[in-house]
């Protein structure tokens, strides 16, 4: 229905990098339609689980086919301008984003709230798809965790981790109850998925890129996440 890693590399060309995660929803569902002009496409879209509302990101329907989708963007300080024509350019600054923590818990309840929704389309006969989607320019969320760090082990999305299916992710020994609050629930997959990162864009080499006021760039490499939730049956 929707090939997303050729979408987001479409995007990258255009969009190196995004003001906020709102800003990058907005880009992603815009390139969808322009890439799938057949699809119908809802932002925000808010669908039903548990008796409790919840709310999906990107929402596309075609032809008896549904694609959900979670989008994360978190960013590390970075300031540069990017050109939208020949003299004109537009500055992105982007600031340190905290609870590092928490981000890597809300992603694996996004996903496993996507699986929930596609196998609720396919009790009503609709195929559905989830994709769960991280961008970053953060490298410590694809790297291993060092040891004092041990208490959000099951969370960590290092590079080439594999979760099985039916694997159940609880906080360690050392969460403190203010951390965790609101997020004590532990979260249970059902389906198998190996983290990739993939390159999205780098800062310091893409066309459009230049730095802010001859600042020097950091944190210039922007990395994607993809976990992609099957259809049911």
């Amino acid at each position: 229905m929707i090939d997303v890693p050729q979408l987001l590399e479409s995007l990258s060309r255009e969009r190196p990098v995004f003001h906020s995660e709102a800003d990058f929803q907005f880009a992603l569902a815009l390139a969808m339609h322009q890439h799938h002009p057949q699809l119908t496409i809802r932002m925000e879209k808010t669908e039903i689980i548990n008796n409790q509302n919840a709310r999906v990101d990107i929402f596309a329907y075609a032809k008896g086919q549904v694609a959900l989708m979670e989008l994360k963007y978190w960013a590390r300080a970075l300031r540069v301008q990017v050109q939208l024509a020949d003299d004109e350019f537009e500055t992105y600054s982007l600031s340190n984003r905290g609870a590092q923590l928490l981000g890597r818990y809300d992603f694996f309840r996004d996903l496993m709230r996507l699986e929930t929704l596609v196998q609720k389309y396919a009790r009503k006969n609709i195929e559905a798809v989830g994709y769960t989607v991280v961008l970053t320019n953060d490298s410590a969320y694809w790297k291993p965790p060092g040891e004092e760090d041990v208490f959000y082990y099951d969370f960590r999305l290092t590079e080439g981790r594999t979760l099985w299916s039916g694997e159940t992710l609880h906080w360690g020994e050392g969460a403190s109850q203010g951390t965790i609050q609101g997020r004590e629930q532990p979260i249970t997959l059902r389906h198998t998925y190996t983290l990739r990162w993939e390159r999205y864009s780098n800062c310091l080499t893409h066309l459009l890129v230049k730095p802010y006021e001859d600042e020097r760039v950091r944190h210039g490499e922007f990395r994607y996440l993809l976990l992609r939730v099957p259809p049911e049956g």
